[in-house]
């Protein structure tokens, strides 16, 4: 099976963290260097100069939080009697939780959790852990997240991961308040190759089709093919959660008369999947029989040059022979064509010619599943609501990366903006077949925030005029982009 995304590694064991709650005296403007980590505590773990990066400019109605970014010194020296410090004898396990750390003074940061500490990456792979700070209540949750190797996987103030190249790291979030407050993930990356064993090819269910009473409760039992894959990891979603819901583990608890479908997908191989179509009774309603039936991965959709002009049937909106993925048009959630191979050959031929100027772009984030945009998504409204995560972030099938045709650049960060790489690429990105998608003020049009490291392949003729134009790609289409609430 073609190999389309990786992403959700499953969790395997609980990294170190330190729960110590700050002092009043914490300095919120100061940068600590990265506390030194004990001899042994992480063996193959690469080595760093201890640099930290963190944001020093509250966020302004106009523009994307921590834009500014400072390097601490890397010649720190180690903390003073009585300062907290991360040795082999203050790291705690798994065994440790949270609700073990007592907190110093009402208010402050006392102890950071997440959702893993541990994952799997294939170079290229994005993911996020969910953080949850205590005390619940405090005033300032802001976040500094760091990589002890940048090679091997960076993250950006967001706490989006993004593997780089094979090997081992640690990503780190502090409290910005109280820094030596903080949690770590262990992220291994390794490549498409050594992954390729371990895909899910096909899921089955015990049953497809089920009848419940409101308020009844059940699970049908999955099992993953092959038996000997690594990560078997499920996802599971309620079309109609009105009607039934499903829990992390599978359990379906009806809710209220109608009818829905339930899905499992793979968290690694998010295209394969499999459906059971759950209708809720009230008054007795006669019980339908169960059916039996596999799901399997979707066939691809045809190569991008091969699409008609227009394609309602399969539920893609073509303006003028564009593939279309704004706010006002989606994209099916089966729709899996992975990275378009036209557009990364255009890349890769941008890149190598940018090389011989001195600069250095690479893609951090491609293709992204409708699933995985779900789920980047959902933690963006936890961590931001949903009227700033929808500034910044698509809605799933919304997503330009859904299409194969979109490219992240580099630092994902307004800086890059600043940067020699940038002003190359907004000179000559169209000659390759690419524009620069959510220009600056541009946001009542596109509906999204500035991203300077956002390109979208059209095609070299398309990307010129688009460019020689001025104008965004909804004006030049003359489309709009806005949800329909």
């Amino acid at each position: 099976m073609e190999r389309k995304t990786k992403r959700y590694a499953a969790v395997l064991l609980a990294a170190a963290m330190t729960l110590t709650a700050c002092g009043n005296d914490a300095e919120k403007d100061k940068i600590p260097a990265l506390p030194a980590v004990a001899d042994g505590a992480f063996d193959e773990i690469k080595e760093t100069d201890g640099t930290v990066f963190s944001a020093n400019e509250a966020p302004e109605p106009d523009k994307k939080p921590a834009e500014t970014w400072v390097e601490a010194d890397s010649n720190a020296q180690p903390p003073a009697d009585g300062e907290p410090a991360f040795t082999e004898d203050t790291a705690q396990t798994e065994e440790t939780t949270a609700a073990e750390t007592k907190p110093v003074s009402d208010g402050e940061i006392t102890a950071i959790e997440l959702t893993y500490y541990e994952i799997t990456l294939t170079e290229g792979e994005e993911d996020m852990p969910i953080v949850t700070m205590y005390p619940e209540d405090a005033e300032d949750k802001s976040e500094i997240w760091t990589s002890s190797d940048e090679s091997v996987a960076t993250v950006n103030w967001k706490g989006n991961i993004t593997a780089q190249s094979e090997g081992e790291c640690i990503i780190r979030v502090q409290s910005e308040v109280c820094p030596e407050v903080y949690a770590e993930v262990k992220v291994k990356v390794i490549t498409a190759d050594e992954y390729e064993s371990r895909e899910i090819q096909k899921i089955e269910l015990t049953y497809y089709e089920t009848t419940m009473d409101i308020g009844e409760e059940d699970m049908p039992i999955v099992t993953m093919y092959p038996e000997d894959a690594e990560d078997k990891s499920e996802i599971w979603t309620s079309s109609d959660e009105s009607v039934a819901t499903v829990d992390r583990k599978g359990r379906i608890i009806a809710h209220k008369a109608g009818k829905c479908i339930i899905r499992v997908q793979s968290a690694v191989c998010p295209e394969v999947f499999a459906e059971v179509r759950v209708t809720v009774r009230s008054n007795g309603e006669e019980v339908y029989e169960t059916q039996a039936a596999v799901t399997e991965a979707p066939v691809s959709e045809t190569a991008a040059e091969e699409k008609p002009a227009s394609d309602s049937a399969q539920g893609l909106t073509y303006v003028d022979g564009i593939l279309i993925a704004n706010k006002t048009y989606a994209l099916p959630s089966d729709y899996n064509p992975g990275v378009d191979s036209e557009a990364k050959e255009a890349f890769d031929r941008m890149q190598a010619d940018a090389a011989d100027e001195g600069l250095n772009i690479y893609i951090s984030s491609g293709f992204r599943s409708y699933a995985y945009q779900e789920m980047l998504y959902e933690r963006y409204v936890e961590k931001s609501g949903k009227a700033e995560a929808d500034r910044y972030s698509a809605r799933p099938g919304h997503s330009e990366h859904q299409t194969g045709l979109a490219f992240d650049l580099n630092t994902i960060d307004i800086s890059f903006a600043d940067t020699q790489e940038y002003v190359w690429v907004k000179e000559h990105c169209a000659e390759y077949g690419f524009i620069i998608r959510y220009p600056e003020n541009k946001e009542s049009i596109t509906g999204y925030m500035y991203e300077p490291w956002h390109l979208r392949y059209l095609g070299k003729e398309t990307a010129q005029k688009v460019a020689d134009s001025g104008l965004t790609l909804e004006e030049y289409l003359g489309i709009d982009s806005v949800y329909k609430e």
